[in-house]
């Protein structure tokens, strides 16, 4: 596999700020925030006001569903306090949250203040190593509707060669926005949304998970994309993953048994690196038709 080089020029608008080619607007946010929505059921114990937190009912979990989502972004040492004050007030009111097939977690990067260029990078990186990802999840979110992965659904291979040739992205209330990596949020938040981990309610699960995305968007960002496929050429696995991760997100992988996966994990990325190059570099193939996804109860 050769170093990649994109052709850029195909595309004028690469130097653009996210925010004022997909929102219309200057950049509300100046840094990586992040935003949550948690989905659970709720097993036992009644809703209250939560600060930092909006409650609202999720009819598509059924009767005892509901959606945390946080009131605004905010940078990952606030969020790390705001998820402190969801899980005090939870347990303060004694709700019991269950998990089932239907929940999940929802991380929200904010893009505005990238350029394009970047933002390609991000996109990228997180398609070269979604595998890693849904490895860190339960094992039936691979599979799920409500997080199609890249690596399955052409389409989403087709949004990215778009993208770099006239900066084409989904619109916010397309069937894209299920994707596992969801690019259809950035005409609507100008935020690049992670749907592929199931329900967490350990606070310490929820900001490693982030931690893992926040890295992953801030480093990826710093260099372009021929850079990060040499990297991955010449540099050992876990090197490679450090410089994308950072160290808090390498620990997580450690803590969530990355090195029993290792062989594993090794396996997944070397066989996506040979999309890797494909995606950005030939024609992209028709968009296939997707169905809108239905809720299992």
């Amino acid at each position: 596999m050769g170093n990649i080089s994109i052709p850029f020029e195909k595309y004028e608008g690469y130097q653009k700020i996210v925010s004022e080619e997909y929102l219309g607007t200057q950049p509300r946010y100046s840094a990586f925030a992040v935003a949550l929505e948690l989905e659970h059921e709720i097993a036992s114990g009644s809703l209250s006001s939560i600060p930092g937190w909006v409650a609202e009912g999720d009819g598509s979990l059924g009767r005892s569903g509901v959606e945390f989502i946080s009131r605004r972004p905010v940078t990952k040492k606030n969020l790390d306090k705001q998820v402190d004050v969801w899980y005090n007030k939870i347990s303060e009111l004694g709700i019991r949250l269950s998990e089932s097939t239907n929940t999940s977690t929802h991380v929200h990067v904010n893009c505005q203040h990238l350029r394009v260029h970047q933002l390609i990078s991000v996109l990228a990186v997180a398609y070269m190593v979604e595998p890693l990802l849904f490895s860190l999840c339960r094992s039936d979110r691979l599979g799920n509707n409500f997080c199609v992965a890249g690596f399955s659904d052409h389409r989403q291979i087709h949004d990215v060669c778009s993208l770099l040739r006239n900066g084409y992205v989904p619109s916010a209330s397309s069937d894209e926005r299920y994707s596992a990596l969801n690019l259809a949020s950035l005409r609507k938040f100008g935020s690049l949304e992670f749907r592929q981990m199931h329900g967490l309610s350990d606070p310490s699960e929820i900001k490693g998970w982030v931690n893992v995305l926040y890295w992953l968007t801030v480093n990826a960002s710093s260099k372009p994309i021929d850079e990060w496929n040499t990297l991955y050429l010449e540099k050992p696995l876990d090197v490679f993953l450090t410089m994308i991760f950072g160290d808090d997100g390498f620990k997580y992988l450690l803590e969530t048994g990355y090195n029993g996966k290792l062989d594993q994990m090794r396996a997944a990325l070397r066989k996506q690196s040979k999309v890797f190059p494909w995606f950005l570099r030939s024609s992209p193939r028709p968009a296939p038709a997707r169905k809108k996804p239905k809720r299992t109860t």
